[in-house]
């Protein structure tokens, strides 16, 4: 279904949708990217470099509306499934909340694919997963992303890709510190529809972004995977569409 959102005001839209609010962000082309050094030409570095581009202002306005001006700490950002844009979109949350002066964190919690991880150079053998269980102390996990000015807990190469990560006493720990210790938590989890991971640690957000890609996800499955996410009544949920036509932007 090509037409995701329905024609309507914003409003209703969200009603329909059983989100609190609704976004869409412009595609980069190649020509968008070409404007960086070969090394350097993914989403995050355009918005950093390109601060008032219409992609910058358009994604930095939908990330700052889910934080809500800063008064909501932890931000879930998943997809129902895979390569709809949901880590680069955490990726531009936690530069963007970095940049309004705040002490952030990006969380790896896709212990499978690691895309948060790998797109900032990373390959560490300990992350979250021995943080999450209590074998790592937390300040000796975080990375220090210099270039954008917030921290990343890594999901390091898997020695147990399946394991329990999210319960249990350690986890709850885990959770508790990264509040006491950021301003900003936003974590990057594993697509809705490919483990029950997302459901999991969504209870922990105070607010969730679901992120879509145009003429990709089906409007039916936005609509479950947003369901399936929505595990306390009064969280926050925010639908955002990746490769929106610019001309729309705004409608």
């Amino acid at each position: 279904m090509h037409q995701l959102l329905p024609r309507r005001d914003a409003r209703d839209a969200a009603q329909h949708w059983g989100a609190a609010r609704l976004g869409a962000v412009p595609a980069l082309g190649q020509r968008d990217l070409a404007r960086l050094p070969p090394d350097e030409r993914n989403p995050l570095r355009f918005l950093t470099e390109f601060p008032s581009s219409a992609y910058a202002n358009v994604l930095r306005h939908a990330c700052w509306d889910v934080l809500d001006s800063g008064a909501r700490q932890i931000v879930a950002v998943c997809s129902p499934q895979r390569q709809e844009g949901a880590s680069s979109t955490a990726l531009a949350l936690a530069a963007i909340s970095a940049s309004q002066n705040r002490k952030t964190v990006l969380v790896d919690c896709d212990l499978r694919v690691r895309t948060a991880t790998l797109a900032l150079g990373q390959d560490p053998a300990r992350g979250v997963w021995e943080v999450s269980r209590g074998e790592m102390a937390l300040d000796e996990a975080l990375i220090a992303c210099a270039p954008f000015g917030f921290s990343l807990l890594p999901a390091a190469r898997a020695q147990n890709a399946y394991g329990d990560l999210y319960s249990g006493p350690a986890a709850q720990h885990f959770l508790a510190a990264l509040r006491q210790t950021f301003d900003c938590v936003v974590l990057d989890l594993p697509p809705v529809f490919v483990t029950v991971d997302a459901a999991i640690m969504a209870r922990a957000a105070d607010a969730c972004m679901l992120v879509v890609r145009r003429r990709r996800t089906d409007a039916a499955k936005a609509r479950r995977a947003l369901l399936r996410l929505r595990s306390r009544a009064q969280m926050p949920m925010a639908l955002l569409q990746n490769f929106a036509p610019l001309a729309r932007i705004g409608s």
